[in-house]
């Protein structure tokens, strides 16, 4: 897989998941994934851990984009290699009505154009 999938694929998935935010559609964003993809979240309840699957996706971001106000920069970086890309950005707002901000890290593996394995990393929510 060259490395120009992995980029592309992961700037679409980043650039539907901005326009999903505001509009609550999910699933330009949902399009982007496998449907048996495995996503690593690092979120406190039902979700945190290891999830499979795009079902469980769209519940996740629906869920959870109930209870967000949530503002994303540009990506600060994106590294990639092969099928894997590895994007950072920083993002602020509200989470159930309280404030923050955090700087984000998310790994992606790329395979025929829809992101296989997803797996964030999140800073201090402060």
């Amino acid at each position: 897989m060259s490395d120009g999938n992995a980029r592309s694929t992961v700037l679409r998935a980043f650039e539907a998941f901005r326009t999903s935010l505001s509009s609550k559609n999910w699933e330009p964003f949902l399009d982007c994934f496998s449907d048996e993809v495995e996503f690593w979240e690092l979120v406190p309840g039902d979700f945190n851990g290891k999830n499979v699957g795009k079902n469980r996706l769209r519940t996740f971001y629906e869920e959870q984009g109930s209870r967000l106000d949530l503002k994303i920069e540009d990506p600060l970086s994106i590294t990639v290699e092969g099928n894997q890309a590895v994007i950072e950005y920083e993002e602020s707002g509200t989470l159930d009505g309280q404030p923050f901000s955090n700087r984000v890290s998310i790994s992606y593996v790329v395979e025929h154009g829809k992101i296989v394995l997803s797996r964030e990393y999140l800073g201090d929510m402060s």
